[in-house]
């Protein structure tokens, strides 16, 4: 009988076969369609009912979209890009071509795919290229250095994806240091998307896109050092996931950002000693997931922060302060976790709701809970367990509905009367789940 894992490897091995033959059999198909010049100055996307235009000037306009390829197989790279492989299936009008078969369009009115190039792209001359109308994918290019073959470009009318992560697996270019090239450009309409580049050290090129109309993400860059990229995007973003770039030592460059439709993820910087790029934070629309860079002791820059509409967990960080000064509504669960320093949650201290769970989970330096004072009340289940030198819980003395359960352990400096207070002042029919609790309110001798 096949084990589960090896059925999984088969599976797998399976799946990647058959996406290989498939973009293989698309790439022949898309190789024999016709390119040519269009009279129109406006172009309205066939492959979706929305009516996003892009408005071009005069110039050479290349009507298709292109895959810029040297003709090496690239089946081997394409298992993590199975969107990618769909797209060019769906699309007629991508055509296989190499840089100087583009290299006089002005405007592009598809996608511009570079990608599974094994060669040296550095010595191409510059495309003349200024607009794109849908989306610019950068991808495995092997020796490619910078985007210097972009240098007139300054709109793009969908995303921009220079490399890619999605959960463990990356496809960015292994070369790629810099995207000096891209200091033209001024808009994006859709989505940043840079990862998996592991020699890239800054994106500081893009600083001049003040426009962005979707989501931000840079993830899995591990010799990224600075976020100065996003120095001129102001104001309202789609979502923020900024994860596991391990040099990352300044988050400056994000500090224009002000709010958020979506999540904001700022995880998993060993390296980095500051959250100055989040000081202009104010409202997140989904969750917000902070820390994992142990080496931040200063959480001021999170003192403006007024909403989140989902979870807001802060864990792994070096400060003794917790700084959400202005918080007044966490929509889901509310997670202080792990934080060894953490001595003081006096930020906290003007939070009046928590959606979900509130949970106040091994932090061995917390004494007591002052800064909750204000919570009323509790969506989830109440749980304060595995901190070390907690002795006062009476600060939630304020809360008057749980509506889960609560849980109260691991806690070894808790006397049982602060326990017994506590069910006292919140009333057991105001709790609407399970009360677990070490030490017993019965064991209190007052």
């Amino acid at each position: 009988m096949m084990s589960r894992s090896n059925f999984l490897v088969s599976n797998e091995s399976m799946k990647m076969k058959m996406q290989s033959e498939k973009l293989l059999s698309v790439l022949v198909m898309a190789a024999t369609v016709a390119c040519g010049p269009v009279e129109e100055s406006t172009y309205e996307n066939s492959t979706d009912t929305s009516t996003d235009t892009v408005q071009v000037e005069e110039g050479r306009i290349c009507a298709k979209s292109y895959f810029v390829t040297d003709g090496e197989d690239p089946s081997e790279y394409v298992e993590y890009h199975t969107d990618l492989i769909d797209s060019i299936a769906e699309r007629p009008d991508f055509e296989v071509v190499g840089f100087d078969d583009i290299r006089d369009c002005q405007h592009i009115l598809g996608t511009l795919f570079v990608g599974y190039n094994m060669v040296n792209l550095d010595d191409e001359a510059p495309l003349m290229l200024e607009t794109i109308g849908d989306d610019l994918w950068v991808l495995n290019n092997l020796q490619l250095t910078d985007l210097s073959f972009l240098s007139s470009l300054r709109e793009v009318n969908r995303d921009i994806k220079i490399g890619r992560c999605d959960g463990l697996s990356c496809g960015g270019s292994q070369s790629l240091s810099s995207l000096d090239g891209l200091e033209a450009l001024i808009r994006v309409g859709g989505n940043i998307t840079i990862g998996g580049n592991p020699l890239l050290e800054n994106f500081s090129a893009m600083a001049n896109v003040r426009e962005l109309g979707g989501l931000i993400e840079i993830k899995k860059n591990d010799s990224l050092l600075n976020l100065d990229g996003l120095a001129g995007i102001e104001g309202h973003v789609g979502a923020v996931w900024i994860q596991s770039n391990l040099s990352l030592v300044s988050s400056v460059g994000l500090s224009g950002v002000e709010s958020t439709d979506g999540y904001f993820t700022f995880l998993h910087h060993p390296e980095l000693s500051e959250f100055t790029g989040l000081s202009g934070l104010k409202y997140v629309g989904g969750a917000c997931r902070l820390g994992v860079s142990p080496l931040v002791t200063d959480l001021s820059p999170l003192a403006s922060l007024e909403y989140v509409g989902d979870m807001l967990t802060m864990g792994k960080v070096g400060a003794e302060e917790l700084r959400f000064d202005s918080l007044t509504t966490v929509g889901g669960t509310l997670g202080v976790v792990n934080n060894p320093a953490l001595n003081s949650i006096q930020g906290l201290r003007n939070l009046e709701t928590v959606g979900n769970h509130l949970d106040i989970y091994g932090n061995d330096a917390l004494v007591d809970l002052e800064g909750l004072n204000s919570v009323r009340t509790i969506g989830g289940v109440l749980q304060i367990w595995n901190n070390d030198n907690v002795t006062h819980i009476d600060a939630l003395h304020t809360v008057e509905e749980v509506a889960g359960g609560l849980l109260v352990e691991g806690n070894p400096m808790l006397d049982p009367c602060a326990v017994r207070d506590l069910l006292d002042s919140i009333g057991t029919d105001n709790i609407g789940g399970e009360v677990n609790t070490t030490p017993s309110p019965e064991d209190c001798n007052e």
